[in-house]
């Protein structure tokens, strides 16, 4: 039960908990391992490269 305020607001099945529990894990994952492979990338660099495939993939 999912509870704003103490009062009720939604309910979530085991399963679905799960695979956002799991989501999230994964997801922290990748950030540090980005975060890692970017360690000694100029800020600058990094952000090119970032805007790059945003725009690749919007234009996809």
């Amino acid at each position: 039960m999912i509870t704003k305020g103490g009062k009720p607001v939604a309910a979530m099945d085991s399963a679905l908990f799960e695979r956002i529990r799991l989501m999230n894990r994964e997801v922290a994952r990748l950030t540090d391992e980005l975060a890692a492979a970017y360690r000694e990338v100029d800020v600058a660099a990094a952000q090119e490269e970032i805007d790059a495939a945003v725009r690749a993939v919007r234009n996809a």
